[in-house]
C-alpha cells in the first residue's frame, strides 16, 4: 500500500502553553595510565563528553519575549600527560593539558516578539548558543625539603586560552526594516572589522610558598602569589541606537567590545605559636596584602589588608576546638564612566550599578569549630560562621569633560552576610559499619540600595526625586536547610557497600523598589511591592558498590538519583500596581513549577600493574 499523506495529531496552542519535554543525555568515555619506574611516575588521561537533548530557556527583551527549548550538542575532550619525580628531599611534578569544547548548533532558529502583534509572529531570529573554545596549560609543580625543618614550594602555570568561532547573527535581531529575513546581522560583518572574535588569554600565574618551624612550637607560613592575563581579540564594533537592533543602518552609535586584563599580586605571613603543649593550645596571627589591577574596570586598581587571629585547643582529652576572626578592608577608586563609556558610548543614561567586588569594602568573619568524641563508637561536631560585608560607593564625579548622568552614589550592594550552622554525629555501630548524619543551616543576606541623587529616603522625598525613578532598596534573604544521611559498610575484604542522602529545602524573598509612591502611578517603577518568595525542594541519592575480583582487579558500580522542584513564577517589566489604577499590571503564574528527575548510572574497571 503506497501512501500518499500522513495525519499527525497536534495539540492547538499558542506560546507557553505549547508542551514541550526537556531532557539531556550525558555520554562520557575515559581512559588513565599509571606507569612508575624507580623515582618517576608518568601518567596520562584520555576523557570525551558528550551531552545532548535540550533545556528550558526565555529571552525577554524591550518589545517582549519567548520559551523555547533550547537544543544540547555539547562535546568537551581532554587530554593530561604528566611526568613526576619524587624523592624523600626533592619532587618535581610536570604536567599538559589541552581542551576543546564544542557546540554542535553555531544558533537556534526562534520567534521575533518585536516582528508582528499576531500570533504567530512574522519574522524569526537567530538566537546565539555558546561559540567553540580551547585551552592549553604547562603547570609546573617543585617543592624541597633540603633546608632544616623547611620546606619550599614553588606552582607556576602557562595558560593559552583561544575562543576563535565565527560570528553567530545577532541574538534576537533579525533587523527587519519593513522586510523579513537576516539582513545586515554579523554574520555580514555589519559593524565589525572581523568575521570572528579571535579572542586570546594568556594565563601566568605562580606561587611561592615556605613553610618552617625555626624554634620549638613555633612554625611560620610565608608566600607570594601571582596572577597576570592579558587578552587580546579582532576589533568588535556595533552599532547602537533607541530602536531595532544592532544592524541598523541608520544608526550613527557604537559600542566596543572590551576586553578585561589583570594583574593580581597577593603576599602573606602566617606565625603559629604553642602556647601549652599538655592541652596542645596554639595562637596563630596571619596577616595577607593583596594587589589588584584591571583594565576596563570600575575600579582599576584596589589593595586589600587582611587580618586573622586563630586559637585552637584540645580542651581535655575527648575535645577539640578552634575559633578564629578575620578583618579586611578594600580601597580603591570606584569610575562610574569609563567601563560604560567603552560598552554603551557616551551618555547612555543607563542605570549605573556598582561592582560588589571592586568597590570599597570592610568585611568581618568569626568562625567556631567544635569536635568531642564520647566514645570510641560515637563523636560529633559543630561548625557556625558568620560573615558580614559592608561596601562604600563614593559619590560620582566628573573625569575632565566626561559628567556622570547623575548626582550622589551609585547603585549596588551595601551589605551582604552569610550564616552557616551545622552539627554533624558519627557512629561505628561496628567496626566494619560507619554512620553520619548531618544537618546545616545558610541564610544569606543582601542589601541593595542607590539610584543616583535618590539613593536615600531623604534625598527621594525632595522635588527633584518625586516621580522619578525615585530610590530603590531591595534587601532579600535565602535559608536553605539541609539533612543527610551516609554510611558504608565493609561486607568482607573483597566488598565495600557505601550509601549517601541528602535533602535541602530553602526559600528566596525578593524585594523591589521600595521606594517611589505615588496617588496616580503610570510607570513600572512606581509603588512596586515585594514579590512572592521562591521555595524549593532537593533530594540527592547515591549508592556505590566496589567488589575486588583480584588483588589487581577492581569492579565499581554507582546509581545517582536527584530531584528538584521550586514553585518559582514568571515576573514581566511591568510592576504590581494597586486597584483602581489604569496603569499596566502584569505578574503572571508563566511556566509550570519545575520539576527534575535525574538519573545516571556507572560501571568501572580498575586495574592494578
Amino acid at each position: 500500500v503506497t501512501k500518499t499523506s500522513l495525519t499527525v495529531p497536534v495539540l492547538t496552542a499558542t506560546g507557553a502553553m505549547q508542551p514541550v519535554q526537556t531532557g539531556t543525555r550525558r555520554d562520557i568515555l575515559a581512559a588513565n595510565f599509571k606507569y612508575l619506574y624507580g623515582d618517576w611516575t608518568f601518567s596520562g588521561l584520555l576523557r570525551h563528553d558528550h551531552k545532548e537533548g535540550s533545556m528550558e530557556e526565555s529571552y525577554d527583551g524591550p518589545w517582549g519575549g519567548t520559551a523555547f527549548a533550547l537544543p544540547i550538542d555539547y562535546t568537551t575532550d581532554r587530554y593530561d600527560l604528566a611526568a613526576a619525580y619524587n624523592t624523600r628531599v626533592n619532587q618535581v611534578s610536570l604536567q599538559y593539558t589541552f581542551s576543546h569544547f564544542h557546540d554542535g548548533n553555531s544558533f537556534v532558529n526562534l520567534p521575533y516578539p518585536f516582528s508582528n502583534t499576531a500570533v504567530p509572529y512574522q519574522l524569526s531570529a537567530a538566537y546565539s548558543t555558546p561559540p567553540d573554545t580551547s585551552a592549553h596549560y604547562l603547570t609546573l609543580m617543585a617543592a624541597t625539603n633540603a633546608v632544616p625543618n623547611t620546606r619550599i614550594n614553588l606552582n607556576l602555570r602557562l595558560g593559552l586560552e583561544l575562543q576563535d568561532d565565527m560570528f553567530a547573527p545577532d541574538t534576537a535581531d533579525p533587523n527587519p526594516q519593513g522586510a523579513p529575513g537576516f539582513s545586515n546581522l554579523n554574520s555580514n560583518l555589519q559593524g565589525t572589522s572581523a568575521n570572528s572574535l579571535n579572542a586570546r588569554a594568556k594565563i601566568i600565574q605562580g606561587k611561592l610558598s615556605l613553610y618552617s618551624r625555626p624554634i620549638p612550637n613555633m612554625d611560620v607560613n610565608a608566600y607570594y602569589g601571582y596572577d597576570r592575563r592579558l587578552v587580546s581579540l579582532n576589533q568588535y564594533q556595533v552599532f547602537t541606537g533607541t530602536t531595532g537592533g544592532s544592524g541598523d543602518t541608520t544608526f550613527t552609535g557604537f559600542s566596543f567590545v572590551v576586553p578585561q586584563e589583570w594583574l593580581k599580586q597577593n603576599a602573606g605571613v602566617d606565625v603559629g605559636y604553642r602556647l601549652d603543649a599538655k592541652s596542645n593550645t596554639k595562637l596563630t596571627v596571619a596577616y595577607r596584602y593583596d594587589d589588584v589591577d584591571r583594565s576596563n574596570a570600575q575600579v582599576g586598581s584596589s589593595n586589600t589588608n587582611t587580618e586573622t587571629v586563630t586559637l585552637s585547643s584540645a580542651m581535655g582529652a575527648l575535645a577539640f576546638g578552634r575559633l578564629s576572626y578575620e578583618h579586611a578592608e578594600r580601597s580603591g577608586v570606584l569610575n562610574y564612566l569609563t567601563p560604560w563609556e567603552s560598552l554603551e558610548g557616551p551618555g547612555a543614561g543607563l542605570a549605573y550599578s556598582g561592582a560588589y567586588y571592586q568597590a570599597p569594602m570592610k568585611s568581618d568573619a568569626v568562625k567556631l569549630m567544635t569536635q568531642y568524641t564520647a566514645t570510641q563508637q560515637l563523636s560529633a561536631a559543630l561548625f557556625v560562621q558568620y560573615k558580614n560585608d559592608n561596601y562604600t560607593y563614593p559619590a560620582a564625579t566628573a573625569i575632565g569633560t566626561n559628567v556622570p548622568p547623575f548626582t550622589g552614589n551609585g547603585a549596588g550592594i551595601k551589605q551582604d552576610y552569610n550564616l552557616t550552622v551545622g552539627p554533624s554525629v558519627d557512629y561505628r555501630p561496628r567496626d566494619d559499619v560507619r554512620l553520619h548524619i548531618f544537618y546545616t543551616f545558610e541564610r544569606i543576606f543582601f542589601d541593595n540600595i542607590g539610584n543616583g541623587a535618590c539613593s536615600t529616603a531623604a534625598q527621594a522625598a525632595t522635588a527633584p526625586c518625586l516621580g522619578s525613578a525615585g530610590y530603590f532598596q531591595n534587601k532579600y534573604t535565602s535559608d536553605v536547610n539541609t539533612v543527610g544521611v551516609s554510611g558504608d559498610w565493609k561486607v568482607n575484604d573483597n566488598l565495600n557497600l557505601a550509601a549517601e542522602y541528602t535533602f535541602a529545602y530553602g526559600s528566596v524573598m525578593f524585594g523591589q523598589y521600595n521606594g517611589v509612591f505615588v496617588a496616580a502611578p503610570t510607570a513600572s517603577y512606581q509603588n512596586v511591592t515585594n514579590y512572592p518568595d521562591i521555595s524549593s525542594r532537593m533530594q540527592n541519592l547515591k549508592l556505590t558498590a566496589a567488589y575486588k575480583l583480584t588483588p589487581k582487579t577492581d569492579l565499581l558500580l554507582q546509581a545517582m538519583w536527584s530531584y528538584y522542584r521550586d514553585n518559582n513564577w514568571y515576573d514581566t517589566a511591568s510592576s504590581i500596581q494597586g486597584a483602581g489604577t489604569t496603569a499596566v499590571s502584569i505578574l503572571t503564574p508563566g511556566y509550570s513549577s519545575p520539576n527534575y528527575n535525574v538519573g545516571a548510572v556507572m560501571a568501572g574497571f580498575r586495574c592494578h600493574f
